[in-house]
């Protein structure tokens, strides 16, 4: 006959108190560890996806440049996430008189980069954009020529060295340039265009000048 042996309640071991205490700290240690680099990827993957937006928006310039025939300019305002592309006519783009309600140097130039923080700016002026939230445009460095040089003598504002202006031509091309933009947190990421072939490319995540690493 098979006999059960059966545990009484008090042969039953239980967690002690400290022993709970013991494995809440060392829960609390791992996410102390742990809580940075899960905040870091998380930057990282919005970072990347702003990166997308900019990468797309120059691509968008560079096609409506090729299909209108007519050149297009982006530009942002430097520790502003706000950017504009516009179309940009001078008088060698369109021998048609009838367009002209130029300025006396026969060009229509494209408005001054936005400086209003309005996100409402962008039902009335479609060609206003704006980054998400936490992300600024950091700097840009640009190639120049002769073709780029005398459409910048044109607009109508002054534009600084932190925020050149990059034209899109109706032969595809453009011009070098590299466009950074940063997080809150001091991470920088960087888009490099080439101009004689449109093509864009996101660089590596990189810690601003003076940001905690």
């Amino acid at each position: 006959m098979c006999r059960h042996r059966h545990r009484s309640p008090s042969s039953r071991r239980g967690f002690t108190l400290m022993e709970v205490m013991l494995v809440m700290a060392i829960l609390i240690a791992v996410a102390a560890v742990a809580w940075p680099q899960i905040v870091r990827a998380y930057d990282s993957v919005r970072l990347r996806k702003v990166a997308d937006q900019v990468q797309e928006a120059l691509s968008r310039a560079r096609v409506q440049a090729m299909s209108s025939g007519m050149p297009q300019v982006f530009r942002f305002e430097p520790s502003s996430p706000r950017y504009t592309i516009e179309a940009y006519q001078d008088d060698t783009a369109s021998g048609d008189s009838s367009q002209t309600d130029a300025s006396s140097s026969g060009t229509t130039a494209v408005s001054p980069a936005p400086t209003s923080n309005n996100a409402a700016a962008d039902a009335t002026n479609p060609c206003q954009h704006q980054l998400p939230d936490g992300f600024i445009f950091a700097s840009a460095e640009r190639s120049s020529d002769t073709r780029s040089a005398v459409a910048e003598g044109q607009l109508t504002d002054g534009s600084s060295a932190d925020a050149p202006p990059v034209f899109f031509y109706a032969d595809g091309t453009s011009q070098d340039a590299v466009i950074t933009i940063s997080n809150d947190n001091g991470r920088s990421i960087s888009i490099t265009l080439r101009g004689y072939t449109g093509i864009t490319r996101i660089g590596e995540i990189f810690a601003s000048e003076g940001a905690q690493k």
